[in-house]
C-alpha cells in the first residue's frame, strides 16, 4: 500500500507591511523613451506648468555642476523668464539619436552626475535648437534620469541635467 501525502505547508501570514509602491523594473523601450522626451519639450511649447505635473516623480531634481534643486520649482522659474511658445517640441531634439541608459549599463560618472539609483534609465537626448531670440533655452544636450511607475504612462522624470559637453 502506498500513500501519497501531501507536504505540510505553514499557513500564509504577514511578516512585514507593505510601506509604499513597489514596482518591478521594465525595460524602457526606444519608443517609450521618445514619448517620454517628445512629452517634456511638448511642455515647454505650450508654456504651462500643468503640462509637467504628470511627467514628473514627486521630489524630482534639477542637476547641476552646483547640485541638485527642484525640479518643478526651477521649471516654474524658467516659463516665467523665457517663452517657449515659438518652439516646437518636433524640431528641437533629435530624437533618433538619444541615448537610452539602464543603470546597469551607465557609467560611474553617468551614474554620479545624474544621482541616478537603481531601476532607473538615462535619456540623453541631443539637441537640435539651444538658442530663439538669442536666448538660450536648453544645453546642447539635456538628459532626462526616468523612474518606473504604475502610473499611467509608465514612465516620470526623477531628474534632468542640461550637459554641454562631457560628463562632470
Amino acid at each position: 500500500m502506498f500513500l501519497d501525502v501531501q507536504p505540510a505547508r505553514p499557513a500564509a501570514r504577514p511578516v512585514a507591511l507593505a510601506g509604499g509602491v513597489v514596482s518591478l523594473a521594465l525595460p524602457l523601450s526606444r519608443a517609450e523613451a521618445e514619448t517620454v522626451a517628445r512629452a517634456y519639450f511638448r511642455a515647454f511649447e505650450g508654456g504651462d506648468f500643468a503640462a509637467f505635473v504628470p511627467l514628473l516623480l514627486r521630489g524630482a531634481r534639477r542637476l547641476d555642476d552646483g547640485g541638485a534643486t527642484d525640479l518643478a520649482a526651477a521649471l516654474e522659474r524658467r516659463l516665467r523668464s523665457i517663452d517657449y511658445s515659438r518652439l516646437s517640441a518636433d524640431a528641437v531634439a533629435v530624437y533618433d539619436a538619444a541615448r537610452i541608459v539602464p543603470f546597469e549599463d551607465a557609467s560611474g560618472e553617468e551614474r554620479r552626475a545624474c544621482e541616478m539609483h537603481d531601476g532607473e534609465v538615462l535619456i540623453d537626448v541631443p539637441m537640435r535648437v539651444e538658442r530663439a531670440s538669442g536666448v538660450r533655452v536648453f544645453g546642447p544636450r539635456v538628459v532626462l534620469v526616468v523612474r518606473h511607475v504604475t502610473a499611467p504612462g509608465g514612465w516620470q522624470i526623477a531628474a534632468v541635467r542640461e550637459l554641454d559637453g562631457p560628463w562632470s
